[in-house]
């Protein structure tokens, strides 16, 4: 695949992909999914111990969530084709974009950035919430946990990703609301913006020192403008905004 002609704004910036996480940063999904989890368990006859649920354990692939309560591992697979079961008919009903992600991602691609998406979801679960939400044609790639030998917070998707749209990691931008998001970021070289509005706590993703934090999706319009990212280049720390 031959590389995205430059334009006005990634030759302002310094960007020319930004990669999103999708849960927790595109879609609230933490109900969906701790609803099918639950209810995937209880079909499963095992105890639940809700000392082990957190909202963080939604950053983390299927598998490892069930993995993460106790499930033997003989069992994760039979499990994870039940949650997947569940969650087709669940999330389109329980999950939303956050507020402004639409228009957002409608400008960004509008003034010519490349869009993808690397998320710990199983592609038909992810294949399902972006027809729902009616984004699908915004993105020029993905790669999903079931893609890639590694999950995050390895770099699998990202290498796959930069990969296949031929761009270079200096010239991408990962967002994410979780640690995982961060690591992979910054293991290839990415530039890195926390979602503080996701399913981590500010301060474990502050402690990541990402290159920004936003509070709200569409304050990632204003950074690019201003081109806030342009001199983090070079793992650059700049700090929060706002």
């Amino acid at each position: 695949m031959l590389p995205p002609l430059k334009n006005h704004y990634s030759i302002m910036t310094g960007i020319d992909a930004v990669i999103f996480d999708f849960d927790g940063t595109l879609a609230d999904t933490q109900k969906a999914t701790m609803t099918t989890f639950i209810q995937a368990l209880d079909e499963l006859s095992m105890p639940l111990d809700e000392t082990l649920l957190s909202e963080e354990m939604t950053a983390l692939s299927v598998e490892d969530m069930f993995r993460s309560v106790g499930l033997e591992e003989g069992r994760v697979a039979n499990a994870c084709d039940r949650y997947k079961d569940i969650y087709r008919t669940t999330a389109p009903r329980c999950a939303a974009l956050f507020p402004g992600v639409e228009p957002t991602l409608q400008a960004l691609s509008s003034w010519g950035f490349t869009l993808a998406i690397a998320t710990n979801e199983s592609r038909e679960n992810l294949d399902t919430l972006l027809s729902a939400f009616g984004i699908a044609h915004l993105f020029q790639a993905s790669c999903c946990a079931d893609e890639v030998e590694r999950s995050k917070p390895f770099p699998d998707m990202g290498v796959r990703i930069l990969s296949t749209l031929d761009i270079a990691p200096e010239r991408a931008l990962m967002v994410g609301d979780s640690v995982f998001d961060m690591a992979l970021g910054k293991t290839l070289g990415m530039r890195t913006c926390a979602a503080g509005y996701g399913a981590y706590p500010l301060s474990q993703l502050q402690e990541q020192h990402p290159d920004r934090v936003i509070r709200g999706f569409s304050e990632l319009l204003t950074l690019l403008v201003r081109s806030e990212f342009i001199n983090t280049a070079h793992h650059g720390r700049l700090g929060a905004t706002g």
